[in-house]
Formats: structure tokens, C-alpha cells, sequence
């Protein structure tokens, strides 16, 4: 009973997902989960300009961002829903309510 959207991985797309992980750890606007992989993530995971404008998530050689993208898609999700709307994600009971 969950609806799942499609999101496409564009250079433009990324930089949006990079910024708004940026803006929301910059402003410690996030309450993050007592995960220890997602905090290694964040706290390996870098944020970069490939060109002017052109942000992007990296991480070193061999190391993940899963978890950090996983974040980034939930929080760009939330930040952007219809005004009026409500979402609402229950990291411990996984449970998604429209």
C-alpha cells in the first residue's frame, strides 16, 4: 500500500539532492536516527562543485552514500510536497502516511 515515485538521477537533480542535504546539516535541521552507519555516511560523505553550480554527493574510494542519498531523496520529498499536503515517514515502524 505504499506509493513509490520514480526519481530521475540527473546532473541537475543531484545538485538539488547535494544542496538540500547541505542546507539542512549546515542549519542542524535535521534529527537524525541513532544509526551509526547512516552518521559514518554523513560523516564521511563530502559535498562538491563540479563546476560552477554543479553540486554533487561524493565519497571516497570503496567507502557507500547510500544511506546519505536514501536521507537526501526522504528530505527533498518533504521539503517539496504540495503545499497543504502532508507526508509523514516513521524511520522505526517504516511506515509511510499520505
Amino acid at each position: 500500500g505504499v506509493r513509490v515515485e520514480a526519481y530521475q538521477f540527473t546532473q541537475a537533480s543531484i545538485g538539488r539532492l547535494a544542496a538540500t542535504m547541505y542546507q539542512l546539516l549546515a542549519g542542524r535541521l535535521l534529527d537524525l536516527p541513532d544509526d551509526e552507519a547512516l552518521v559514518d555516511e554523513l560523516a564521511a560523505a563530502r559535498l562538491e562543485e563540479r563546476g560552477p553550480g554543479v553540486l554533487r554527493i561524493d565519497h571516497d574510494r570503496g567507502a557507500h552514500d547510500d544511506r546519505v542519498i536514501s536521507l537526501a531523496l526522504c528530505a527533498h520529498r518533504l521539503l517539496t510536497a504540495p503545499s497543504g499536503g502532508r507526508l509523514r515517514f516513521h524511520a522505526d515502524s517504516e511506515e509511510m502516511e499520505p
